[in-house]
């Protein structure tokens, strides 16, 4: 079987009449044709097809379904730029982002036919174990306490984000918040780098033009090392205009993290829409395991 041939073999995939067409080494090409069996109420592409696209498309770059591995969505973050109709071309790819032991990260852009942007997204996928010769997709949906029972050891701990990078804004009083989530701590503070980012950007493309070894103290818990690592990055933002665009995260104890962060240069054209971040506070800071993995909460003044 060749590495296209896997999608052929989810059943789900037929039935949308959703199509593998490129495996790569870090990327994977999924497409289908907007029929009438995918209408909304309203007649247009439902966003459950798009959604699908960009779930499905993440499990097939070549280290993972064709390469064997078992895997499930643990998150899913879908952003919708335009409408999509009847009649259209959709074309959705997934770039691998990082693939460690126990997770895969992933971002994925969908375009039409005219290579216009339809939607955006981001997956992490959680590893459950190699399995040669299983079919594409089993076990890709089996339920949490499943999971738990089969999960593998723990990463090495270390994780290579880009944005986008999926996180929530919190309603706060003058404020905003941001929170978000990860399997390890590493991944939630390369996370909250990352989401801090996308305020500043207002969600523009930022092009990475070198990279900063950040080292910050910590104590006495994780959530003063996520206060002091965000005042890190703004600094640089308030001081040289740079917005963090990746984010390595190579270890984070509450004694202090260190991170290797890309920085890209603040374009007014394209980041105008960002947020006028003037300081990130203690208050309401939270960085505290979950129910699955890890989360961490931020307020910053605007």
């Amino acid at each position: 079987m060749n590495d296209v041939e896997h999608g052929a073999r989810v059943p789900f995939l037929r039935a949308m009449g959703i199509r593998l067409t490129e495996v790569g080494d870090r990327h994977a090409v999924m497409e289908v044709d907007v029929g009438l069996d995918h209408r909304n109420y309203y007649g247009g592409a439902h966003g459950g097809l798009i959604a699908s696209l960009v779930d499905s498309v993440c499990f097939f770059a070549r280290p993972l379904i064709p390469s064997g591995l078992r895997l499930t969505t643990t998150s899913l973050a879908v952003t919708y730029i335009r409408p999509a109709r009847v009649g259209d071309h959709l074309v959705a790819r997934s770039q691998l982002l990082h693939l460690g032991r126990r997770t895969a990260s992933l971002s994925v852009q969908v375009a039409d036919g005219g290579g216009r942007l339809v939607a955006h997204g981001s997956a992490t996928l959680m590893v459950l174990d190699e399995a040669p010769g299983d079919p594409a997709g089993q076990g890709a949906h089996d339920p949490p306490e499943a999971l738990a029972a089969r999960a593998p050891a723990a990463d090495d701990g270390r994780v290579r984000l880009t944005l986008p990078q999926p996180y929530e804004e919190l309603p706060h009083t003058a404020d905003v918040g941001i929170a978000v989530a990860g399997a390890t701590p590493e991944e939630t503070l390369a996370r909250l780098v990352l989401a801090l980012g996308a305020m500043l950007s207002g969600g523009g493309e930022v092009s990475a033009r070198g990279e900063e070894l950040l080292v910050t103290a910590g104590g006495p818990d994780l959530a003063q090392v996520a206060v002091a690592t965000l005042r890190e990055v703004l600094f640089r933002f308030a001081t040289r205009h740079l917005v963090p665009c990746a984010c390595e995260a190579r270890s984070v104890t509450p004694a202090g993290a260190e991170l290797t962060v890309a920085f890209g240069p603040y374009d007014e054209a394209l980041h105008g829409e960002g947020v006028d971040v003037k300081a990130v506070t203690y208050h309401g800071a939270r960085f505290e395991r979950a129910a699955k993995g890890w989360r961490a909460q931020v307020i910053l003044d605007i």
